[in-house]
């Protein structure tokens, strides 16, 4: 009878163990989807940086270019004069 008792003791243990291993796996599944979310967080401002770069970037070279055209439309203009 004693033996009967341990032995479902016994068995008890080794399924709350196996249960602690089930929530442990989740765990660590769901800390490393955070950790991926974060990292995905973390990236889309750089992104957003660098497309505010490149917006800047083009837009200056848009200003540059109409500058350039203007002063040859003047510098024409000059010349028919």
């Amino acid at each position: 009878e004693k033996i009967k008792i341990q032995n479902l003791e016994i068995e008890e243990a080794i399924q709350q163990l196996i249960l602690y291993n089930k929530e442990k796996e989740n765990t660590k599944l769901l800390l490393n989807e955070k950790k991926e979310n974060e990292t995905k967080k973390n990236a889309l401002p750089k992104n957003e940086l660098n497309i505010s770069e490149k917006l800047n970037n083009t837009h200056a070279k848009l200003r540059k270019a109409r500058n350039n055209i203007q002063i040859k439309i003047e510098n024409n203009q000059k010349t028919f004069e």
